[in-house]
């Protein structure tokens, strides 16, 4: 029962992340990418060979109301990180959800050998789930890296913001309560966060949600459990 009432609300996070990641800003400051290169140098940070050794860290939270009474309105929070090494992948996460007057927490852990995913969630044991992914929308590196970055390869969408130290997409505002951005940062010609903001109101609705991706390059290391056998 927790784990469905969880999922209601964790639909919505999940279609925010699956495009950007949110927060105002965000801590990193970005630089910008050389003009005369720019297309090249954009396709360049999303090449896949540099996320062969990564940590992925993902923080985000997201305030809803639905029909309009206070018994409907809630709060979420979602951290996890994922590392990537050796083509290896361990991930720990963990939601925590307000909703009528009930707070709910899940945590996850997973690991992926290049074959399966050895996955745990709250005191269950461990399991082989092949279709595996973090409960509340949050993706194991796989899933994230063909999933969430299909929104924000294209260069042309973006301009880049000095203010916000990155290159900013309106995908879809319409006013102040209906409205996607995200933000894209580089350092050294690589992605070093990706930063979505949203809201959304309506007659029945309304919901705010902020998220954001850090990529950490390089130094990960990543052992599987003696139980787990490696990849053939």
């Amino acid at each position: 029962m927790k784990k469905r009432l969880l999922a209601v609300v964790a639909l919505a996070m999940a279609a925010s992340l699956a495009f950007g990641l949110t927060a105002c800003g965000g801590s990193i400051k970005g630089e910008e990418l050389p003009s005369e290169n720019f297309e090249e140098a954009w396709a360049a940070a999303f090449d896949e060979a540099n996320f062969e050794n990564i940590k992925l860290t993902c923080k985000g939270t997201a305030k809803f109301s639905m029909g309009g009474t206070p018994q409907c309105n809630g709060t979420m929070s979602l951290t996890f990180t994922s590392v990537r090494a050796n083509g290896l992948e361990h991930g720990t996460a963990r939601m925590r959800q307000t909703v009528m007057g009930q707070t709910y927490t899940i945590t996850s852990e997973y690991y992926y050998n290049g074959e399966k995913y050895y996955v745990k969630e709250d005191n269950e044991d461990w399991h082989i789930d092949e279709d595996y992914s973090f409960v509340g929308g949050g993706f194991p590196l796989e899933q994230f890296f063909g999933m969430d970055f299909q929104g924000c390869r294209e260069s042309d969408k973006f301009v880049y913001d000095a203010k916000e130290s990155g290159y900013v997409w309106l995908s879809g505002k319409q006013d102040e309560q209906n409205f996607e951005e995200i933000i894209i940062k580089f350092k050294t010609g690589k992605i070093a966060a990706i930063i979505q903001k949203s809201a959304a109101s309506g007659q029945e609705s309304d919901s705010e949600m902020k998220t954001e991706y850090t990529i950490t390059y390089g130094g990960q290391s990543v052992t599987l459990p003696e139980a787990f056998p490696a990849a053939e």
